[in-house]
């Protein structure tokens, strides 16, 4: 079994059409997929246990977080996307268990959660050196996100039941409170609030990116483990891994709207930035399934 665990960002680097990044935790490949067909056009190399994936604004590079497996990883995979192959690895040295990573949106640093160190790493992407160390002070960080203004950071901390804010320009923490188990999170396109999911409470907290507090619990499906925002800010999608569903939740009204099967342990979720189309890996299914946005089913 291969176990599919994430599905990247669409990438359309120059001279080559769009192509659906899928990391397979289990055989430490990437592989390169035509989100059309689903066929698979290529695979590289990573490290051991990649688990999340991150990839530059012009499409041509992906940076993958190796996890590793029985010993900690600490290193990052440089992905030619073009020429589908491992250009090298960006050591963290001390940093251990990267797992959340962003690439900030000038494509000039990339932003990695290490969860042995309690810590968010600044990598400056022109010396692929560390230049920034933010202790968030609690237990197994996990996932993390970015403003969309480049002011914060705010990272999910699974055994600590919180979300840290950090400011970036000051470097000042918030500590927020959200419920059991949080891992999945997501910021809405406006900026304006956090969507947190806790997959020990079978619940959403949603954060009110001014206030820095927890404004509405919403429950949703068994262990939800992942969400993700549509690009209009209207719905957002929450992968429910230990019931096999997705929900959909109306983000004006606070409620779900909807819920489908999709497979076996859903955890990835991508939507196409047209945001017509889903993307779910089911991990545990070695297999990846499309959905219609519109229509709320699976078409693929």
């Amino acid at each position: 079994m291969i176990f599919i665990l994430l599905l990247s960002l669409l990438s359309s680097a120059p001279k080559s059409e769009p192509v659906l990044l899928v990391l397979n935790k289990s055989e430490n490949t990437i592989a390169f997929v035509d989100p059309i067909s689903l066929r698979i056009l290529g695979k590289a190399n990573t490290g051991v246990g990649p688990h999340e994936v991150a990839v530059a604004p012009d499409g041509r590079i992906a940076y993958v977080v190796n996890y590793g497996a029985q010993s900690p990883g600490n290193s990052l995979s440089v992905i030619d996307i073009l020429n589908r192959k491992e250009l090298r690895k960006i050591n963290l040295g001390e940093y251990q268990r990267p797992h959340g990573i962003a690439v900030t949106k000038d494509g000039k640093h990339l932003v990695v959660t290490c969860e042995e160190n309690q810590a968010v790493l600044v990598i400056d992407l022109k010396t692929e050196e560390i230049v920034k160390v933010l202790k968030t002070h609690q237990e197994l960080t996990h996932m993390l996100v970015l403003s969309p203004d480049m002011e914060w950071i705010f990272t999910a901390n699974i055994h600590s039941g919180t979300v840290t804010a950090i400011h970036i320009p000051s470097a000042s923490i918030h500590q927020i409170p959200v419920g059991q188990g949080p891992e999945g999170i997501d910021i809405s396109p406006d900026g304006k609030e956090v969507w947190v999911a806790n997959r020990a409470g079978d619940d959403l907290a949603i954060i009110n990116v001014r206030s820095l507090e927890v404004d509405t619990i919403l429950p949703t499906g068994e262990f939800p483990i992942r969400l993700k925002f549509t690009p209009n800010g209207k719905i957002v999608l929450v992968s429910n891994a230990r019931e096999g569903s997705i929900s959909f939740f109306d983000t004006e009204k606070r409620k779900e709207i909807a819920r489908i099967d999709t497979g076996t342990v859903p955890i990835g979720i991508l939507i196409h930035p047209d945001g017509k189309r889903v993307f779910i890996a089911n991990s545990r299914d070695d297999q990846v399934s499309i959905l219609d946005l519109k229509k709320r089913k699976v078409i693929e």
